[in-house]
Parts: C-alpha cells; structure tokens; sequence
C-alpha cells in the first residue's frame, strides 16, 4: 500500500481496474448467462479493509469498498430472480500481493488459497446464500467446518493435490469463450 497522499494515478489505476471494475464489467457481460441458470451465482472476493481501512492501505480499501457496494446494488437489482451475488472475504493467503505488501512475513503462517476452492464450490452449489448483506467470512467458515468435522475429505474432481484449480477455471474460461456472441463486453 501507499500513503493516500502519495498515490499515484498509474497505481491507483491498476487497483481500480481490479476492484469495482470487474463488478462493472462481469455484470453487463455475464447477467444474462446467471440469469439463464436455474441458480446463476456471481462470487466476488472482498477484504476486510472494505470496512476496516487501515494506514496505508487507502487505495486498496476504496476501491473494495466501492465492489463491495456495486456487488451489493447490482444483487439488490436482481433479487427477483435466481441469480444472486455473494461477496466473499477470504482472509489472509498467501498470494504475491500479500509477499509484496509484508516482504518479511513467514509465507508458511498463512492460508494457501487452494484451501478456499471448496468454499467457493459450496457457495456456488448452495440453494440461495441470501443477499450480500454482510460478506462471506472463509477465516469463520474454515473455524466452522474444523469444528463440526475434524477432517474433511476434498471429493476427487476438486482435490488441489490431485488436479490442481487450473483444469476447473481453464474449462470455465474456454466455456465463456465460446459465448462471446452473448457477451459481448466481456474480455477474455
């Protein structure tokens, strides 16, 4: 992060472009697939610094806090129908932001975003996970799960260890590839 006094427009901008600009773009692009579906979901990752901005983190906080309310209009607009929009907070992971913003932190402390696949199917799947009136804790959930199963087995098609993720969101794209003509905004 920057001071707010120092930040720049080219990394405002990528923040920006990354944030509430992807709820701007899937929404357009994407709707009248989620709409489609018999329960179309749209699955937005958010952080607490939305809510809770710290020194430092200005940019970052902002432009969550702008995707969280776009995310939160935009399942207000469609509550009519089977679509619904779930923002989900996924905690500290250990992801290059994260190396880059706390260089001397112990990567080993922290969650390995695989681990928050199985969150994102269940969310996916649920029957209606309500409107996005707060977001999806995974911190919370994990703690949930720990508690009411000691260990719980990953089922085969989505094992991180076995397939890895990258097969899953590689058929995912190529499947919105081959809409392009319904969604035209979409970039791929």
């Amino acid at each position: 992060g920057w001071p707010v006094a120092t930040i720049a427009p080219a990394p405002w901008g990528k923040v920006r472009a990354r944030n509430p600009s992807v709820a701007l773009l899937l929404a357009p692009s994407l709707e009248v697939l989620l709409q489609a579906s018999a329960a179309g979901r749209a699955i937005f990752l958010t952080s607490v610094r939305a809510n809770h901005p710290k020194a430092f983190w200005g940019s970052s906080a902002a432009t969550k806090a702008a995707l969280e309310s776009l995310v939160r209009c935009w399942a207000d607009e469609v509550d009519g129908s089977p679509l619904r929009a779930v923002l989900l907070d996924p905690g500290t992971m250990r992801t290059r932001m994260r190396e880059q913003a706390y260089p001397g932190e112990d990567p080993a402390t922290l969650t390995d975003p695989a681990e928050i696949g199985p969150l994102i199917v269940e969310l996916a799947r649920s029957a209606d996970p309500g409107p996005p009136t707060r977001s999806v804790d995974f911190i919370e959930w994990k703690a949930a799960r720990a508690a009411a199963s000691p260990v719980t087995p990953l089922p085969d098609a989505w094992s991180p260890r076995r397939r890895g993720w990258r097969p899953v969101f590689r058929r995912f794209w190529t499947g919105c590839r081959g809409v392009q003509s319904l969604c035209p905004g979409m970039v791929p």
